[in-house]
């Protein structure tokens, strides 16, 4: 008698499906959201990290020629860019400070004067900031575009571009 009984028993735990409980089913749904998630997050961050293991890539003004790069350390860098355009005037330079700015987060014009005209400026400095605190990234990139003036204030057609990076290591 205690085979049959052994028989009822097996058949009823055979018959007895674990996934027919909604509980197990929604945990382990949500087990596997979560590892879904997990991979994806992943997958992000390292990707998010790697963009940001070297300069911000940027395109600089037509006839600006690469004059010096001094490398500061792995993860930092100055550059040096000049170039020489007939007829310069203030809105040559409008347009190389446009040309930047639609690659920058800001530009700002900066005189040695109280109160400067838009014609008095000395500085163009644009920066684009990438860097994430929380997440330990760091990408930054500081241009300074520089018209050169004569001794009387006047335009020489001369332009320096300073570009300044720093990015993750």
């Amino acid at each position: 008698m205690s085979n049959v009984r052994t028989s009822n028993t097996v058949e009823q735990i055979e018959r007895y499906n674990c996934l027919d409980s909604w509980i197990i089913r929604i945990t382990l749904g949500l087990l596997v959201l979560i590892g879904v998630v997990t991979l994806i997050s992943a997958f992000v961050y390292i990707d998010a990290r790697n963009d940001r293991s070297q300069p911000i890539r940027l395109r600089h003004y037509p006839g600006l020629q690469l004059i010096s790069e001094e490398k500061i350390s792995d993860t930092q860098r100055t550059q040096r860019y000049e170039g020489v355009f007939a007829g310069m005037s203030p809105s040559l330079v409008a347009d190389i400070e446009a040309f930047y700015l639609e690659q920058m987060d800001s530009c700002i014009r900066l005189s040695e004067q109280t109160e400067p005209t838009p014609e008095q400026f000395h500085t163009i400095v644009c920066q684009k900031d990438r860097s994430h605190e929380l997440l330990g990234f760091t990408q930054f990139t500081r241009v300074e575009i520089k018209p050169i003036r004569d001794e009387n204030g006047i335009l020489t057609g001369e332009v320096v571009v300073i570009t300044n990076d720093q990015w993750q290591g």
